[in-house]
């Protein structure tokens, strides 16, 4: 305003959107009463009611009558903040041009201040966001089984105290995840340890009573209790086997907590464990897939177990008559899934809900520890396990995989 005021020799009042003084380039003409610190109605209400954009009125100065420019001055947004007054006490003839000199000041003035208000606000809301838009995009790349990444900004301001908070909780996070981690394997063994010593009970209850049988004949002196006592040894030998067995499964499967997880191309994997087991004459193994890489992010020893396990239990379904057993590797959204079926007698409609609970099998032989191990290794792979009647007439056992992306 003084500057103005000073290269156009006149005075500048500015008045707030209320029509009270706010400054003046002459404040000596209201301090001494002369003028009123209250605008002029008659402008007020043509510039704040009719929205005009200047308005030229006639005013006195005691004796003196002098022409008087008032024009809005508006924000960003529109809205109204001031209303800026260059009384003129020139010639009549000499008014109209200056002010157009006047308002072509104000109005280069005004846009100056606009541009160095904008460019100076993107500026510092790009140097705002910035910090926030890395903290975004790192909280989308978040996950459990990897260390998260900190965030580099070390100024000591808001945008400091949020990201001390985000790499606290990255931290944090980590340190729950890793006790999760072990309380699941605790859990696992715990269980596992109850499922092994409940398989090592149930043999040597039959074993102890059938030895203790073969004492009291011999002590009592019966005849042909030597002949019982080739009947007995075969059966401890077999209840044997079955600890034998039970003992290897549950060592196999202490092995897989330890194993780290690699990339997998889940296609190769499949088709070698087919070609390993497609040595039979009397069963047909087809393997169907998309004809490319398919990769995962697992444990390899873990899912060769699986693909292992399913695979034999189709083999000694149809192994008897002979028959066919067809193995698909299918892309479904973001995970890869596999289906074993076979064309064997399938599994009866009242087991289906025990097929994946330990200790449960529909063999002669075994611990029932097999399918329960391997819903074990694809749950932990972020992946799931299902059982449902397949169109060739058997079992068809199905699993998800989640992909790994690059």
């Amino acid at each position: 305003m003084e500057r103005l005021a000073k290269n156009t020799q006149a005075t500048v009042n500015l008045y707030d959107p209320h029509g009270r003084l706010i400054r003046s380039t002459q404040p000596e003409l209201f301090n001494r009463y002369l003028l009123s610190s209250r605008m002029n109605p008659q402008p007020y209400y043509q510039l704040v009611k009719e929205n005009k954009l200047q308005v030229i009125v006639n005013e006195k100065l005691g004796e003196l009558t002098y022409s008087s420019l008032y024009a809005p001055i508006y924000n960003a947004d529109g809205n109204l903040v001031a209303i800026a007054n260059i009384p003129y006490f020139a010639k009549e003839s000499d008014l109209t041009d200056n002010v157009s000199s006047i308002l072509a000041a104000i109005i280069n003035i005004y846009i100056l201040l606009l541009l160095a208000a904008i460019f100076g606000g993107t500026a510092l809301a790009k140097q705002l966001s910035k910090p926030l838009a890395e903290i975004g995009r790192k909280m989308k790349l978040i996950d459990v089984s990897q260390q998260a990444e900190h965030i580099n900004y070390k100024n000591k301001d808001e945008l400091g105290e949020l990201v001390g908070a985000y790499n606290k909780m990255v931290d944090d996070l980590q340190e729950s995840t890793q006790k999760l981690a072990q309380t699941e394997r605790e859990q696992a063994w715990s269980e596992m340890a109850r499922q092994i010593a409940h398989e090592i009970k149930n043999p040597l209850t039959p074993m102890r009573l059938s030895i203790q049988h073969l004492i009291r004949l011999k002590q009592r002196g019966i005849e042909g209790w030597e002949d019982k006592f080739e009947d007995v040894a075969n059966s401890i030998l077999e209840q044997i086997d079955i600890l034998s067995e039970t003992a290897s499964e549950f060592s196999s499967f202490a092995k897989f907590y330890y194993e780290e997880t690699t990339v997998i191309d889940l296609a190769e994997l499949i088709n070698d464990q087919r070609v390993f087991f497609d040595t039979r004459d009397n069963v047909r193994i087809a393997y169907d897939y998309c004809h490319r890489e398919c990769w995962i992010h697992a444990r390899k020893g873990q899912i060769i177990r699986v693909l292992v396990n399913l695979v034999s239990n189709a083999i000694q379904a149809v192994e008897d008559k002979g028959g066919y057993i067809r193995i698909t590797l299918k892309e479904e959204g973001s995970s890869y899934v596999v289906s074993i079926e076979d064309n064997g007698p399938g599994v009866n409609e009242e087991d289906t809900n025990k097929l994946f609970k330990p200790n449960f099998t529909t063999k002669s032989s075994g611990t029932g520890l097999g399918l329960a191990i391997c819903r074990n290794i694809i749950e932990q792979s972020g992946g799931k396990i299902s059982y449902r009647r397949s169109d060739l007439g058997g079992a068809c056992f199905s699993f998800s995989l989640p992909k790994h992306t690059h």
